[in-house]
């Protein structure tokens, strides 16, 4: 049923769909995967980080023990 306007309402034509199922259905193929773009080989990326002592000396109350820990990590990169 298909209504124009509100209260008027009239029979929907379904004469068409049936034909327009079968000439749908008759034009579907199977479904085929995309195919998928070869894999790139995995590459190295290096990240060099540099902080200026003095913000932390400046900004922190902790500057003390961050300025150590910064310290012992930079160590411990070097020996990488």
């Amino acid at each position: 049923l298909v209504g124009d306007i509100v209260g008027q309402i009239k029979e929907e034509d379904t004469s068409y769909s049936e034909e327009h199922v079968a000439q749908y259905l008759s034009t579907l193929r199977p479904f085929e995967p995309p195919t998928l773009a070869p894999v790139q080989p995995a590459s190295t990326t290096t990240l060099t980080v540099e902080v200026d002592p003095s913000y932390f000396l400046n900004h922190n109350n902790n500057h003390d023990e961050i300025a150590d820990y910064l310290t012992a990590m930079q160590e411990k990169l070097d020996f990488l």
